[in-house]
């Protein structure tokens, strides 16, 4: 593979244009995400850490930073061959992704397909910015805006700290088409925790969900925590991952 040809390619981008690959194995799982190529801005970007180590392309994706979000769009971008979105708040910032599923010949590929190993490759382009763009969240930021502005009023319609937030639970339910929708709150002083459904509160249901976790529900909020990694998702397909 002509590394140096990929990453003058990404030098001429202007956002944050890494590119990534990966394997699909012969039993159909993932292998580790590959850094190919990045240019002068995402390096900066990935090296702000002190610790972190000197790039060389095909060094780990994981070697920089842990954000499942951003694996699973790579991923499904290049094993699906279909261009993907995203934005996000991350780190303080709000960050618009494109990923660019690619065709990559490499000289090796011959030998891991006599394996049953398939690699794929994806251009990540990346800006951001300190301000939210509604229009950059969705195509139906009406819709949107309509929504928070009834779930403001019902934060607003009672006194009564759980009434209201059970209203608003409900809304956002159902604006997300959801099965379930909770609020989990944490006082950090107190280590204390509830759990609040549309029905209420109903901290039986945070005691057996951390209980099956093996945490206290303190203990389990912290782990979230260290899970979401300063974004403001996680979308899984395989509750394993936590």
């Amino acid at each position: 593979m002509d590394y140096q040809y990929y990453q003058d390619y990404v030098e001429k981008i202007s956002g944050m244009a890494g590119i990534y690959s990966f394997d699909i194995l012969p039993d159909g799982s993932f292998s580790e995400i590959r850094l190919i190529a990045l240019n002068k801005l995402n390096g900066g970007v990935l090296t702000m850490n002190p610790d972190a180590p000197p790039f060389y392309p095909g060094i780990p994706w994981r070697t920089y930073y842990t954000d499942i979000n951003f694996e699973r769009y790579i991923y499904n971008c290049a094993s699906t061959n279909n261009l993907l979105y995203s934005y996000a708040n991350a780190h303080g910032y709000w960050l618009k992704g494109f990923y660019l599923p690619m065709n990559v010949t490499e000289s090796e590929s011959d030998e891991k397909s006599d394996k049953g190993i398939k690699t794929f490759y994806c251009l990540y382009v990346g800006t951001f910015s300190p301000q939210l763009e509604s229009d950059a969240m969705t195509n139906h930021s009406l819709e949107v805006s309509a929504a928070v502005m009834n779930i403001s009023v019902k934060l607003n319609e009672t006194q009564n700290y759980q009434q209201a937030m059970a209203a608003a639970i409900h809304e956002i339910k159902k604006v997300c088409d959801a099965e379930n929708c909770v609020l989990y709150t944490v006082n950090n002083n107190s280590q204390k925790c509830s759990f609040i459904n549309e029905d209420g509160v109903h901290n039986e249901m945070m005691e057996k969900l951390s209980a099956e976790m093996q945490r206290t529900p303190y203990e389990l909020a912290l782990a979230w925590e260290k899970d979401l990694a300063d974004s403001d998702c996680l979308m899984l397909e395989d509750l394993s991952v936590v």
